[in-house]
């Protein structure tokens, strides 16, 4: 070997060394198993609506859901300009409302004076606030799935804050698809159950199904970035993370890209989403017996 080679050979070691050290060094501790397994017993094997129901991410939605039987709900967080958490899905509120723009870019009583229930017989419902959500959930005595939009120190700060004065710990799971803004809340809070969500073709196709590139060479390349993220999560990600909570795509479990056997002894419980057809629902609840989110509870 001449010198280069020892030098190249040594800084790939000391590469290697660094991250590996780093990883061990600022991993979260893992979070509570049983305390998992508690929360998920709560959901009596009923379905959780998704998006809270119809109207999607509505006060309305979640007592329909309730009367219709679910046992959890799980809704979307994001913020006004003015920094008030409310639920929606989209970063605009053009499809669930009868106005237009981003929310971020409106105030809370602007966003309060859009219809939310689109001329249906929820005509006049308001977007709710994540506080009078989380009040009618504790009502209803439903789980919440809390899914964070936003990955930002806000969103942190207000759910930190939230958990501590409501004490929501044994009732809502913030869940996500950025490791992360779940890394900043166990830090801030290490208490609070959070939950991996993950699609193991996100890259390269929308939700849906629809290609997001009509390029091939970047169809390609997305589903190889797809390929590399989806292992990164399932090998290494859940683990930093610390993580009892994951949250695979329906067709990720019924392809078998995600085994419910192998995270079981992994002690991660399961919840998957979004499971509509009939079919499904009786095999992931009779067969895998596992909780899953629906459109139609």
């Amino acid at each position: 070997m001449n010198s280069a080679t020892y030098v190249l050979a040594a800084t790939v070691g000391c590469g290697f060394f660094a991250i590996t050290s780093a990883y061990w060094w600022l991993r979260h501790p893992r979070a509570s198993i049983v305390r998992t397994k508690v929360f998920i017993d709560k959901l009596k094997a009923a379905p959780i609506a998704h998006r809270g129901g119809t109207p999607e991410n509505t006060l309305s939605a979640i007592r329909s859901s309730k009367s219709k039987g679910a046992s959890g709900i799980e809704v979307d967080l994001v913020f006004t300009r003015d920094g008030h958490p409310v639920l929606l899905h989209d970063g605009t509120v053009d499809r669930t409302s009868d106005g237009y723009g981003d929310i971020h870019g409106m105030t809370l009583e602007e966003a309060k004076e859009l219809d939310f229930g689109l001329g249906s017989e929820f005509e006049g419902e308001r977007i709710p606030t994540l506080y009078e959500a989380v009040a009618l959930c504790k009502e209803l005595d439903l789980v919440m799935f809390l899914d964070a939009k936003d990955d930002n120190e806000e969103s942190v700060a207000v759910l930190r804050d939230l958990f501590s004065k409501s004490d929501l710990y044994d009732r809502v799971a913030v869940v996500s698809f950025y490791p992360r803004l779940l890394s900043r809340i166990r830090s801030a809070d290490p208490n609070v159950l959070v939950g991996l969500t993950m699609r193991s073709n996100i890259f390269a196709f929308e939700y849906g199904g629809k290609r997001r590139n009509a390029s091939q060479w970047k169809h390609l390349l997305s589903t190889l970035l797809d390929k590399v993220a989806f292992c990164i999560l399932t090998t290494c990600v859940w683990r930093f993370l610390g993580v009892t909570l994951l949250l695979p795509f329906k067709e990720d479990i019924l392809a078998g890209r995600i085994d419910p056997t192998v995270w079981s002894r992994r002690n991660v419980s399961l919840v998957t989403w979004t499971v509509n057809d009939q079919e499904e629902k009786k095999y992931l609840r009779n067969t895998l017996q596992l909780p899953f989110m629906t459109d139609y509870v």
